[in-house]
């Protein structure tokens, strides 16, 4: 699990290109897996975003990539 959240981590902010890298990477996931990982990960970033809101010293920002008709 570290692996796959840590090719999907910007660090740094500066030098980074969104075309560097790929919009494909799956990590060779099957969907019913992704959707129990995905699970997972929005409990642990609810309690981040509590615990950001509550010190009023940090903020959280998510990147969501929207194919084709997502709008």
């Amino acid at each position: 699990m570290k692996d796959f959240i840590n090719k999907l981590k910007v660090t740094g902010g500066k030098g980074f290109r969104l075309k560097d890298h790929e919009t494909d990477y799956t990590a060779d996931m099957h969907k019913d897996t992704a959707a129990e990982v995905l699970s997972e990960l929005v409990d642990q970033v609810a309690g981040y975003q509590d615990k950001f809101y509550s010190s009023n010293k940090h903020s959280l920002l998510i990147l969501f990539q929207a194919m084709d008709a997502a709008g």
